[in-house]
């Protein structure tokens, strides 16, 4: 596989970058505000279908009625960026004219497409294009991005994550999740791609709908590993939990790191014995790092080429296609750790409803224990 390049734009020039979907709940609820954040090197220009919320600060906004007056819109602004955010089945098709575009640099959000062989359609068509990313909040993490840069770890091994939230599945989440919470499981997925794990398969995996939900399952849990057993994956994801709980485990050759977003720290132990906790004073959206890229006319870091954003919606897949449904929806049994709090996951849709709250930039200090 060809890992995609881009060239950067000459530094100092002003970007400009196509939003698409700026009406979109999770662009109002995070996005805008990193972009807003570098309104100095980048000028954003929404598209949307409807009205948005809130306009890009300094930016501007475009109504359009399909794909068709996207495209024509896109080919007549030229930006240096797009970025993509929008429902699931919108991607291929917005890639692909974003493509047509002449974009130098593109960048959808999770998932690359609703199933897999729409997905694998796409990365045919797109992987050898360069300058064409999938883009998942939780891979850019300040905590996650601190541990895989510093190398405390070593090679990593293992991977835990367990990301509950207690709150239902609102009008404006409906649509986004409308096969599944796939989306939010693909958080979890993509973890082993970023941490340099070799493919893996499914082991165990199992799925539940909450009575009170209006799509297929609102609760989904996935064992997977590699040929030799060497690498393993731990993940369940679920709504409408009593207790939330965000929590991503790492296990390396070197040392073991607690990714904790529920109370904003991360906890590193090494195998010499030194731990130290990253305390994380604001929340983190995960978005910041895809701002600040496109501002700097590159690639986002940990972004996933098209060929493995299909390789972590393979292992989803196979896993929902084996998985046995629960005979009751999972409880204090599961989500035994941490207060309850409100529902906190960024999802992504082509429509929104009004008045929510930005997400705060991200600031981090450190301490020792």
């Amino acid at each position: 596989m060809v890992r995609n390049r881009i060239v950067p734009a000459p530094s100092g020039a002003k970007k400009t970058v196509a939003l698409i979907g700026v009406a979109g709940f999770n662009v109002q609820r995070a996005v805008l505000s990193e972009f807003d954040a570098v309104a100095d090197r980048v000028s954003v220009v929404g598209f949307d279908l409807h009205d948005p919320p809130r306009r890009p600060a300094g930016g501007s906004f475009v109504r359009v009625r399909d794909n068709h007056e996207l495209a024509d819109r896109l080919a007549t602004l030229k930006p240096d960026a797009a970025v993509i955010e929008t429902p699931c089945s919108e991607h291929p098709p917005q890639l692909e004219l974003a493509v047509a575009a002449g974009i130098p640099l593109v960048v959808t959000d999770k998932m690359l497409a609703e199933d897999v062989p729409a997905a694998e359609a796409a990365a045919a068509r797109l992987d050898r294009r360069p300058g064409v990313f999938l883009y998942d909040h939780y891979l850019h993490f300040q905590a996650l991005m601190l541990v895989l840069a510093a190398g405390w770890l070593g090679r990593i091994r293992g991977i835990r994550a367990e990301l509950f939230e207690t709150g239902a599945i609102g009008r404006e989440q409906e649509r986004s999740h409308r096969t599944g919470v796939a989306n939010f499981l693909h958080h979890a997925a993509a973890l082993p791609v970023v941490c340099g794990m070799p493919p893996l398969a499914p082991t165990r995996a199992a799925f539940a709908r909450h009575p009170a939900a209006t799509v297929p399952d609102t609760f989904r849990s996935l064992r997977a590993a590699d040929a030799s057993g060497r690498f393993t994956l731990s993940a369940a994801v679920g709504k409408y939990m009593p207790a939330a709980r965000k929590m991503i485990r790492l296990a390396g050759d070197r040392g073991r790191a607690v990714i904790d977003r529920t109370r904003n720290r991360l906890r590193v132990t090494t195998s010499a014995g030194q731990t130290f906790v990253v305390r994380l004073t604001n929340p983190d959206s995960g978005y910041g790092p895809l701002a600040r890229a496109v501002a700097a006319g590159r690639m986002p870091p940990h972004a996933l080429t098209p060929a493995q954003a299909v390789e972590v919606m393979r292992l989803m897949d196979a896993a929902h296609r084996t998985a046995v449904q629960l005979p009751a929806y999972p409880g204090d049994e599961v989500a035994a750790i941490g207060p309850a709090g409100r529902p906190a996951e960024y999802v992504t849709d082509w429509c929104v409803s009004d008045h929510i709250p930005a997400c705060p930039t991200n600031h981090e200090e450190a301490r020792r224990d």
